[in-house]
């Protein structure tokens, strides 16, 4: 019975797990030791904190401490270091997973003239001579402070380490004065502030021990999958899936499981091995299935134009909550909403899930399109016209359109319509594409009015009503033959008939006179200037004026089609006209003041 116990006892792995060694600085003041509070029953048990020859102890309560660090930065080679050491005993190895410490100093040495923090690093070694610094240095700002945990798992250097193999470490800090004190600290008597986290196992025949690996159980809605991770607590194992507690097939290998769809509850195993050990013993898995996921059908009044309303649909699921997500960061939880004023960016992939009793159904996509409204280009967009006058409207960039209001429109339809308006008016084209959505556009047509013109005569002046920067054009009756343009509204008729004016406005408005005859060609016009004579007459070039006294009027020359070719003023007994630069023909004189108008015929040969 006994033999077998001790059998037994053997098979039996020893394991250490969270903490491997731990230090503990209450009570600790100047001093140049401090020993391990707790270690791992599996490791040596002598695991002193000592210092290198460049950092002395110095004074600071609870605490292991010196002032021997410097501002220099950290470097393996230098000598103001704190290090410690940690050896598995024979038929154990060792795993290193952290690194934890509370660190304390005087505030000089965290923060001096505007430059704060003090660089933290450690380093570790397995020859105790070459030495490797471990990640980024930590930089602390106040003068008591943890460090951030120190990562060791992913150095494969520092797992697995053989029974009698020594790790030392070392930690390093770079301040910002050669002066100030700094180590670790404990704030009471129970408080480890130096703790190296790892694990430790025993070994067998040439062979570790292998824990068993950790997983985690869950919770799924039936007919969903569960996806189960596993942990090794070994370096090159090999994890495998069953769905039975001893023997069996394999069903996995992986770290990973993902269970096919499960509508009960179900348990799988997990173990490690490694190639040529006895394998762990087996961990279960369980899966517990609990409620079913609704069922829900997304549906949209997709497509839809820019500017209106897209309504999203989801069919009812009793009880049960919604969510949307889609293009633009769009989220709803209502189980039909809208987006009013849509625009081309909410076009592209919704996703809809409903949950129900904490199970959430499978996605429901559907693919939203938003077509863009046309550009309707309208052209001319400000025309102007003359009353009783039109405009031929254009419109482009749709398929069909429509004009409103319909008043004085040749038609309300096409891309092309005639405006007749008889007052100024906005026109708005609206244009649909291929899609059936639309665009709109405005054309606005100013009507000008007519001039009113009226023409009357005095003697053989014809005078028509006076129109700022306007243009006049002189005609016969019946004959319509044009006889003169000019800017001026008065013209001398230089023979009897009928007349008439056609006058043009600046807004290019053109407006007829009535017709008015003229009976006094080649008679002299008799009023109170008839002191006023010309001679010679005919003439070859200049005039002598004649009249009576002093008296003096202003003179205007018209050539034989009613044009003004010449102007003088003051004119007065002795004054002359010099006819030399005009051409051979009959003109018309006129004498004005203030006692009226007298017009004299004059011939140049």
């Amino acid at each position: 019975m006994i033999k077998k116990i001790t059998l037994l006892l053997m098979l039996i792995p020893f394991f250490g797990f969270g903490q491997l060694a731990t230090w503990n600085f209450f009570g600790a003041t100047q001093v140049p030791t401090w020993d391990v509070a707790t270690i791992d029953a599996n490791l040596v048990q002598t695991a002193t904190l000592t210092r290198g020859a460049g950092a002395p102890e110095s004074t600071g309560g609870n605490s292991f401490r010196t002032v021997g660090f410097q501002n220099d930065g950290i470097d393996v080679t230098n000598t103001d270091y704190f290090q410690f050491e940690l050896t598995p005993l024979t038929g154990f190895k060792m795993s290193l997973s952290s690194i934890d410490g509370q660190v304390k100093g005087t505030a000089s040495f965290a923060t001096n003239n505007g430059n704060a923090g003090v660089e933290n690093q450690f380093a570790y070694s397995l020859d105790g001579t070459t030495f490797t610094l471990i990640g980024a240095p930590e930089l602390i700002t106040t003068g008591n402070s943890a460090l951030p945990t120190i990562d060791l798992s992913g150095i494969t250097a520092l797992q697995n380490i053989a029974a009698g193999t020594t790790v030392t470490f070392r930690f390093y800090a770079s301040g910002q004065t050669t002066t100030g004190g700094w180590g670790f600290t404990s704030a009471s008597a129970t408080t480890e502030n130096l703790v190296i986290g790892g694990t430790s196992a025993a070994v067998s025949g040439g062979c570790t021990v292998i824990a068993a690996p950790t997983s985690s159980d869950t919770t799924i809605c039936s007919g969903a999958i569960a996806i189960l991770p596993a942990n090794s607590l070994e370096t090159g194992s090999i994890l495998t899936w069953y769905n039975v507690p001893t023997g069996g097939t394999s069903i996995a290998t992986g770290s990973i499981f993902t269970t096919p769809a499960l509508t009960a509850t179900t348990s799988y195993w997990i173990q490690d091995s490694l190639s040529g050990c006895p394998a762990s013993a087996r961990t279960e898995v369980i899966v517990t299935v609990s409620g079913i996921a609704p069922t829900v059908t997304a549906t949209s009044n997709s497509p839809v134009c820019a500017g209106s309303t897209l309504n999203l649909s989801a069919s009812t699921a009793v009880g049960a909550s919604y969510a949307w997500t889609g293009p633009n960061s769009f989220t709803s939880s209502l189980q039909n909403p809208s987006i009013s004023s849509v625009t081309t960016l909410a076009a592209g992939t919704y996703n809809l899930t409903a949950t129900s009793g904490g199970c959430t159904s499978a996605v429901s996509s559907i693919t939203v399109v938003v077509n863009a409204n046309p550009t309707v280009v309208s052209t001319p967009s400000y025309p102007t016209i003359c009353a009783g006058s039109n405009v031929a409207l254009n419109a482009s960039g749709a398929n069909t359109y429509t004009w409103s209001p319909a008043t004085g429109l040749s038609s309300t339809t096409g891309n092309t319509i005639t405006a007749n308006p008889t007052a100024t008016t906005t026109y708005t084209v609206t244009g649909s594409d291929a899609n059936g959505c639309v665009g709109t556009n405005i054309v606005i047509v100013t009507v000008n009015s007519l001039p009113v013109v009226t023409l009357t005569a005095s003697g053989m002046t014809l005078t028509a009503t006076s129109f700022v920067d306007a243009s006049y054009k002189w005609f016969t009756c019946p004959e319509d033959s044009l006889i003169g343009v000019s800017t001026s509204n008065t013209y001398i008729a230089t023979e009897n008939g009928s007349y008439k004016v056609e006058v043009t406005d600046t807004n290019g408005c053109v407006a007829t006179s009535n017709c008015i005859n003229i009976t006094t060609v080649g008679l002299e016009t008799k009023s109170n200037l008839n002191s006023f004579n010309i001679s010679p007459n005919p003439t070859k070039g200049k005039l002598t004026i004649t009249a009576s006294g002093s008296e003096t009027a202003s003179v205007v020359i018209y050539n034989a089609l009613g044009k003004e070719v010449s102007k003088v003023g003051n004119i007065q007994n002795g004054s002359v006209i010099d006819f030399s630069a005009f051409n051979n023909g009959v003109y018309m004189v006129q004498f004005t003041n203030s006692k009226g108008t007298k017009v004299q015929r004059v011939v140049k040969n």
